[in-house]
């Protein structure tokens, strides 16, 4: 987006913990309802809101609530963690959105959105994060080039 001379923010909305889902525990290895930190932030294209995402993160990660969250998370875990993001799968489907999801993204409740799930292995193979994006998809398109 900002190759085309759009502006990116974030913002960090909330965070809270959280249990961890039977999905969530077998990429994690962990059992499932071990507790998780969850992140929530909304991403803007040129001031305007097209995403939410979520990013789970084991409690080992728990001291990145002290950082700034508002900008470039792989920044922060290559930083405080010497972590690097090195690879993972996505599943993409669509959801409709739920009452927060429709404020923070200005449209009405149950609007089809996209949804990306995002499984991140670090440098050295082992789980780093799951992230879950729900994006506008009367605004945007997502395209894969390989």
């Amino acid at each position: 987006m900002e190759n085309l001379g759009a502006s990116i923010s974030t913002k960090l909305v909330d965070i809270q913990p959280t249990r961890a889902s039977k999905e969530q525990a077998e990429f994690f290895g962990i059992e499932p309802k071990t507790p998780l930190l969850k992140l929530t932030r909304l991403r803007y294209v040129d001031k305007s809101p097209f995403c939410v995402e979520y990013i789970y993160f084991t409690e080992e990660f728990s001291s990145i609530t002290s950082e700034n969250l508002n900008g470039s998370l792989y920044q922060v875990l290559h930083d405080q963690f010497n972590e690097v993001p090195a690879g993972g799968h996505k599943m993409f489907d669509i959801t409709k959105a739920s009452t927060s999801e429709a404020f923070l993204l200005n449209v009405e409740r149950d609007t089809s959105l996209m949804q990306i799930t995002d499984f991140v292995y670090d440098q050295n193979d082992h789980p780093l994060h799951i992230t879950r994006q729900v994006i506008r998809s009367d605004k945007y398109k997502y395209e894969l080039i390989q």
